[in-house]
This record gives C-alpha cells, structure tokens and sequence, in this order.
C-alpha cells in the first residue's frame, strides 16, 4: 500500500505514482518528449526508436518537429513534406 495516498495502485495525482493504471495496467513505456507513461491499448508515435505521445507530436509547431526529426532547417522539413520553395517574377503557378 501506497504511503502517500494510501492506495494498491496510485493515481496520476500521487507523487509516488509510477504509470501503473487500474484499468490499463503497467505503462509499457513514456513519452520521450513529456515522460507521460504510455499504456497498453493507447496510440501512440513512433519517431526513430523514441516513442512520443500523440498530444506531444500532434501539437508540436514546425520548429519542434524540425528538431525532433533532425532536419537541419524548417526549409528542410518543408521540402521533405512535398512543399517547394519558388522565387516571385512569374506566374505563381
């Protein structure tokens, strides 16, 4: 039993809580971005070998996810998503 919140399995909100849920059992892993425990059944990214939450990777803006997969510049990324960078003097497309 807990000390701190006198409980089995503690609740997110206990400081002894180590990502072990009632309902979806132990975490099999934690955000590389947050540390949230990820738990089994929930969806989750992976980058590379890190694993991220969705809610990390889904509100990451262009500068975050630049860095998190190594671009060497937002240029860069956006070239890698299919935009392409033109010059004005013509006709836009």
């Amino acid at each position: 039993m807990c000390p701190e919140c006198h409980r089995f399995i503690c609740e997110e909100g206990c400081p002894a809580y180590r990502g072990r849920s009632a309902e979806r059992g132990r975490a099999l892993c934690n955000c590389s971005l947050c540390d949230t425990p990820i738990t089994r059944g929930e969806s989750f990214y992976s980058v590379g070998a890190r694993p991220v939450c969705r809610e990390c990777l889904e509100d990451s803006d262009a500068g975050d996810l630049t860095r998190l997969f190594g671009f060497a510049s937002r240029e860069a990324l956006l070239l890698a998503l299919g935009a392409s960078l033109r010059h004005g003097g013509g006709n836009c497309l």
